[in-house]
């Protein structure tokens, strides 16, 4: 992705205070669904049906179905039927004067109000505005820098600006509420958020929906961030840094992965909750297929064209983690220059103060009539703020996952670390887990006996198999133990990982290959070994 310094004033940074969650109404939500194609009118009744969202909300358009549609189509068959359908329901108010066109044919548009604030499109409805030339006046010219001066942008970005007086296409429009965290009724005559329900098949666009509603039903979304800091350059690597320490004050585990290489199958990977990386054309990594995502996930690849096409499995990002099991994703179906394009830290920084995706996505973005799409469900509240929950619940219920209580106890290691540690310990007697021990042992080793540390290996080293994404800590573990007194117990580790090694990948399998050739051979285990404190 390319780089350009920015070249309008952005909005100041307005502080954004604790405050109770509450739920975004669905009355505010506006959908848009192709009548020529007949999925994206069932979509669209889903969502309407699924959020319980009024069905005079919804606008039927008769238009294109490929992917990219000319400009004077998008105006014609696109942005006059929504304005006006929206003038009629009273969703705005204002005037639409067509006997006043500007010199590409838009009607005149002023409005006063609206009673919207999210706009939702549904699959089908086309996602690119074709490039149209254009010659800027001189003045123009002299503001806009030559690499910005192209009429290409994704029909969501411009439809952000639907509820807004007419504006220039040459460019990307600075986003008024970039960076505001509270809009106010008046500050949504100026832009709307837009997000879009789209995957590689309609279920996948389905999914978006289903599993922000159930990810909802916890207080925050169960497993790990993952952040890939792979480009050299400083400003998104900076960004992807602040996310990751919005991330740790929250509670979350998160694995930075330094610049030079790319997250990859040999390193840990298990319940990536969140993932943020960069700088790779097409998706790759271990939260693809067969990983396993958490229900709710939220992930996304900072690239020049990340979103340039949506309904595909495997090229470009977006598609391919929608078709992964993520609910949450963003990207770009042009080049937007890397100032431009949403700012990934400031859109986890809102989610976790429990706002909603449409407001963390609006708040996030510089510029609007640009190159964004958003995909994923508006009303998605994934996090409750850290004051609405109590980490002690969270340790003690039955129906916690262990990710959900490593998040518990990292709250409550941020005030004592001892008291975290003697209730991870309680907790994984109570309710033992795989996740628990790795994470007392790596966290908490130097707070624990070395009588609860030899139960904790005792404990890892009976499961019956280890799943690929855990089989990186096992690797390191095992070579750290090889050469100490607790040789019987990496003994067993090599058992262990010798029985798991036909369900790994290629290059994990090619680790432990290298790792066992050189390895000689231990005792084996004694029956007293295999008893351990915490027993499923």
């Amino acid at each position: 992705m390319r780089q350009f310094l920015p070249w309008f004033t952005l909005l100041c940074l307005t502080a954004v205070s604790a405050f109770a969650r509450t739920a975004p109404d669905p009355g505010k939500v506006v959908v848009i669904a192709n009548a020529t194609v007949p999925e994206s009118l069932e979509l669209a009744q889903f969502y309407l049906e699924s959020r319980s969202i009024p069905q005079e909300n919804l606008i039927v358009l008769h238009t294109s179905t490929e992917a990219t549609i000319p400009r004077e189509q998008f105006i014609r068959e696109i942005l006059h039927p929504v304005r006006e359908q929206l003038l009629e329901r009273g969703l705005v108010e204002g005037t639409l004067l067509d006997n006043i066109t500007d010199d590409s044919g838009r009607y005149a548009f002023q409005v006063y109000e609206t009673q919207f604030h999210y706009l939702v499109l549904c699959m089908g409805v086309p996602l690119k505005v074709a490039s149209v030339a254009i010659t800027p006046d001189a003045e123009l010219s002299d503001r806009i820098p030559a690499g910005l001066q192209t009429t290409q942008a994704s029909v969501d970005s411009e439809l952000a600006l639907v509820a807004a007086s007419n504006q220039r296409w040459l460019g990307p429009v600075a986003n008024p509420l970039f960076q505001v965290p509270s809009p106010t009724q008046l500050d949504y005559t100026e832009v709307i958020s837009v997000c879009r329900l789209e995957g590689p098949t309609f279920e996948h666009a389905k999914s978006l929906v289903r599993d922000a509603i159930a990810a909802e039903q916890r207080s925050f979304l169960s497993g790990r961030a993952y952040i890939d800091l792979h480009s050299h350059h400083a400003d998104g690597n900076l960004w992807l840094r602040e996310a990751a320490t919005h991330l740790r004050a929250y509670g979350y585990d998160v694995e930075l992965i330094p610049p030079g290489r790319h997250w990859s199958i040999t390193d840990r990977h298990d319940a990536p909750a969140i993932y943020l990386g960069w700088y790779q054309v097409h998706a790759a990594g271990p939260m693809l297929p067969p990983a396993s995502i958490p229900t709710g996930a939220i992930g996304a690849h900072i690239h020049s064209y990340s979103a340039a096409s949506l309904r595909t499995p495997s090229r470009n990002w977006a598609g391919p983690l929608v078709n992964a099991g993520f609910t949450v994703t963003f990207g770009n179906v042009y080049e937007p220059y890397l100032q431009l394009t949403l700012r990934p830290d400031l859109f986890i920084e809102l989610l976790l103060r429990g706002y909603c995706l449409g407001d963390a996505s609006l708040y996030a973005q510089p510029s609007v009539s640009w190159q964004n799409v958003t995909l994923g469900d508006p009303l998605y509240q994934p996090f409750q703020p850290t004051h609405e929950w109590n980490p002690i619940h969270i340790l003690n219920s039955s129906d916690s996952t262990p990710y959900e209580r490593i998040i518990a106890l990292n709250r409550i290691a941020s005030q004592n670390t001892g008291l975290a540690c003697q209730h991870a310990v309680d907790a994984q007697t109570q309710f033992p887990s795989i996740p628990l021990a790795i994470k007392i042992l790596e966290t908490w080793s130097n707070h624990i006996s070395t009588s609860t540390r030899n139960q904790l290996h005792d404990y890892l080293s009976s499961r019956p198999m280890i799943p690929s994404s855990l089989a990186p800590f096992y690797l390191n573990t095992f070579k750290s133990l090889r050469d100490t007194d607790d040789a019987n117990i990496a003994q067993r580790f090599m058992q262990l990982m010798h029985q798991s090694r036909s369900q790994w990948e290629p290059e994990l399998q090619e680790s432990f290959d290298s790792i066992s050739s050189t390895h000689d051979s231990h005792p084996k285990p004694t029956d007293s070994d295999a008893k351990t404190k915490f027993n499923d």
